[in-house]
């Protein structure tokens, strides 16, 4: 008989939950997409998949209330018919009559769990890059609301944008149409390099994997170069095709359960640490390029750097390391420069000093100008030992072995983080020394990922005590409901559902706002907000159920 009983209440509380659940859920995600809409951020299609998406992360806050609804509204309608007390009166303890009402709390606390470590973040994620996936929607909104797109290097505003058909042949996905147009280029120092006005522009938009390339051509354009002092008018000016990254930044936010304890571990995973190794080997560069010469002087070798693009290699001699740069090496009173092609000597220089800058412009990282002071070149090829001419400043160069094929320090982000310390360390310990200006901005990068670093892990462990948290609410808020419903049963049911609905939204706020807390440093009392609420629903919870047990 019990068990009869307790088939036919549990089937009734989960038929109400499902439903109930089913609903709540749509009116969230139709809310959750308001933000991105209004912001023009998604087109028609995007705002169907965006809300679609939506329905699994928006389970996190609508099934504590769904299942407390149905709950309380299924415990209502039998204990105001009476089937409860007739169910007590027959001898059943108030424990074992509410034990569907238990047992489904528990089940949806642990399918919670499961959502909130798994599927949760995984959709948050897709949910993000149907965002990141509109950039021609992105694009035109940020110029619209009055602020500069940045795209590559490039930095445009437009007094006025609009989206229009791409010409026909075209291989382009989208093109923008745009009046008014001022637009930026920089360097990788932000610098600026090239400024555009122009009367109008088109902007086409090529995918390309996971890139997006943008190609503009402006009409009737004013060109500035505030280096060089220059302007020209040109009727089209047509920038450099420039890439922007579509993906989105994976924080712990976005990682599931096994992806989040491994940024716990190891917090050098993060996608932010390792952007700030990139930066910090590029601003390692300078270093490395003298440090590598110098090890090959000190084995009795020339030093080399490489310049890819021509296929030429160059050798420095009779030289050594100095605070001014590479210096003659007694008793040699020049500094011997050679240059191959294709593995034979062409010519040779001496000169009194040899330094190195970073090469200006977009794509440079990683490559330095070989500078030489004065040099006195002759060719060497045909045996004649004629002068030649030499440039006093060979632009790109880099150090063997540092850099990818492209020459870009960005791919050695990835190198282990104790050798990059390592190395920091070797070369900030150096005095004397012709980079020792650049380590000063190495360690104040290093400072920053470092901080960074410990940042990730604190907010990981934030979202790891959230998710725990939202699950046993769960339970709690079913419970809860279900007593006040015994309790109450001479109350209307929405009456009865406000009572326990109070408690469970504020453990709910308490729940983000203890997260967020956490996140901000305070560890402790990041803990006690988030599971403050807990404690207040229990408390609730016991004196109903003594109220009740006590009747």
């Amino acid at each position: 008989m019990p068990w009869i009983l307790h088939r036919h209440m549990f089937a009734e509380v989960a038929r109400v939950v499902v439903l109930t659940t089913v609903v709540v859920v749509m009116v969230v995600a139709f809310g959750a997409v308001i933000k991105p809409m209004s912001s023009n951020l998604l087109g028609p299609g995007g705002i169907a998949k965006y809300v679609a998406i939506a329905t699994v992360p928006m389970l996190q806050f609508a099934l504590p209330f769904a299942a407390g609804f149905g709950a309380t509204l299924v415990t209502h309608r039998f204990a105001a018919e009476n089937e409860l007390l007739a169910m007590s009166t027959s001898g059943m303890r108030w424990s074992a009559i509410l034990l569907p009402q238990a047992l489904l709390g528990t089940l949806l606390g642990g399918v919670m769990f499961v959502l909130v470590q798994s599927a949760v973040p995984r959709f948050w994620g897709l949910a993000e890059q149907v965002v990141a996936d509109d950039a021609a929607q992105v694009f035109v909104a940020t110029i619209r609301r009055g602020e500069a797109f940045q795209a590559g290097n490039m930095l445009i505003c437009a007094d006025a944008i609009a989206m229009a058909e791409p010409s026909p042949g075209s291989q382009a996905e989208q093109r923008i149409v745009m009046e008014g147009v001022v637009a930026l280029e920089t360097d990788p120092t932000s610098k600026a390099v090239t400024e555009f006005v122009a009367r109008g522009a088109t902007v086409d938009l090529y995918g390309r994997g996971g890139d997006l390339l943008i190609k503009i051509a402006m009409s009737d354009a004013t060109v500035i170069r505030p280096q060089e002092g220059t302007v020209i008018r040109l009727p089209t000016a047509e920038p450099g095709v420039m890439s922007m990254d579509r993906s989105w930044e994976r924080s712990p936010k976005y990682l599931p359960y096994m992806e989040l304890q491994a940024v716990i571990a190891n917090p050098e995973l993060g996608p932010r640490p390792r952007d700030m190794r990139g930066r910090i080997v590029e601003a390692l560069g300078l270093a490395r390029i003298y440090r590598s010469v110098e090890r090959e002087l000190a084995e009795g070798r020339p030093g080399r750097v490489d310049h890819p693009e021509s296929g030429r290699a160059y050798e420095i001699s009779d030289a050594r390391i100095s605070s001014a740069g590479i210096v003659p090496a007694p008793p040699a009173r020049q500094v011997t420069v050679r240059e191959f092609a294709d593995g034979r000597l062409t010519r040779e220089a001496a000169t009194s000093q040899v330094t190195f800058v970073a090469t200006e412009g977009a794509g440079s990282q990683g490559r330095f100008d070989m500078v030489l002071a004065a040099p006195e070149a002759r060719a060497v090829l045909d045996g004649q030992g004629r002068p030649t001419r030499w440039p006093a400043r060979i632009v790109g160069v880099l150090a063997p072995g540092l850099t990818d094929a492209d020459g870009s320090a960005r791919a050695a982000a990835a190198e282990a983080a104790p050798a990059l310390r390592a190395e920091i360390d070797e070369l900030s310990s150096r005095a004397s020394v012709p980079w020792s200006a650049s380590m000063r901005e190495v360690n104040a990068l290093r400072a920053r990922w470092e901080h960074e670093s410990r940042r990730i892990v604190v907010e990981a462990r934030s979202h790891e005590w959230m998710r725990v948290a939202q699950s046993v609410a769960v339970p709690l808020v079913v419970m809860l409901g279900t007593v006040l419903a015994v309790l109450f049963r001479s109350s209307l049911p929405l009456t009865v559902y406000f009572l326990s609905f109070l408690p469970a939204l504020a453990e709910i706020i308490l729940v983000a706002s203890g997260q967020s807390i956490y996140r901000n440093g305070s560890t402790g009392m990041g803990l006690a907000v988030m599971w403050s609420g807990h404690v207040v629903l229990a408390a609730l919870l016991a004196l109903s159920w003594w109220r009740v047990a006590g009747h």
